[in-house]
């Protein structure tokens, strides 16, 4: 229920996006790797988004799921790791309270610090989940309204944020629309997954960031504390140093 909670703003874009654009929310393997013929037969696994993979234990007093990972960069959550073994079909260990969920490479995933329920939960501060590909590129975006008005969308009475990292080591984040402005929008942490050089500085806006750390076994770079309101400029950024 914590991970559902935490996960709303993401399912709330992808909701936003199959309403404006028709994209889908969960979708099979082989609408994000059509080239793959290990994809075609898989109906136990499924994508939410094009970002979130789920291998759930279907098979009763099982504790093994045996799951495909496409060829491509992928992360264990909540963990954060890497994992190594991909293009192959893996057994992964499922205990019955435990789902499989891995993050794509490439992708930043918007999440919230889940409350006791959804409208309490509001409030409280997003994060970002940068997860970076074999590139060190990662892109994603949020769209977000008061959670209780009707016609949100056409009357355009929301919020829509776009937000990138590149290989220069620089999260840009755009708020394209801002008519919500009653709506908390405060980012309270990022973490960036995959950045296997250790962090020296952060800066955000411009200015030096002191309160992050950086996990250097899983090579996590974790920017906490933020405080920063997400609508307060059309274009912010934070950006870190690594070393050679």
């Amino acid at each position: 229920l914590i991970m559902r909670y935490s996960l709303l703003p993401y399912w709330y874009t992808l909701f936003f996006k199959a309403s404006t654009i028709s994209t889908t929310v969960v979708e099979p393997l082989f609408f994000e790797y059509p080239n793959d013929e290990n994809t075609y037969n898989i109906d136990k696994q499924f994508l939410v988004g094009p970002a979130i993979l789920v291998s759930p234990n279907l098979v009763l007093n099982s504790t093994i799921v045996h799951a495909y990972i496409p060829q491509d960069t992928w992360y264990e959550f909540p963990s954060g790791v890497q994992i190594k073994t991909v293009g192959q079909f893996v057994d992964l260990n499922t205990p019955i309270q435990k789902i499989n969920v891995h993050l794509r490479g490439g992708f930043i995933i918007p999440m919230k610090v889940p409350g006791p329920n959804l409208v309490l939960g509001r409030g409280n501060p997003f994060e970002f989940l940068v997860a970076l590909s074999q590139s060190g590129n990662a892109s994603g975006s949020l769209f977000w309204d008061d959670g209780d008005s009707l016609d949100t969308i056409e009357n355009k009475t929301y919020n829509y944020l776009e937000f990138n990292v590149t290989s220069s080591n620089i999260l840009t984040i755009n708020a394209l629309v801002t008519n919500d402005k009653d709506s908390s929008m405060v980012l309270g942490t990022v973490k960036v997954l995959g950045l296997h050089k250790s962090v020296t500085n952060v800066n955000v806006n411009g200015k030096p960031y002191s309160t992050f750390v950086y996990n250097v076994p899983d090579a996590i770079l974790t920017i906490y504390a933020l405080d920063l309101n997400l609508l307060s400029q059309t274009s912010q950024t934070i950006q870190w140093t690594t070393a050679n």
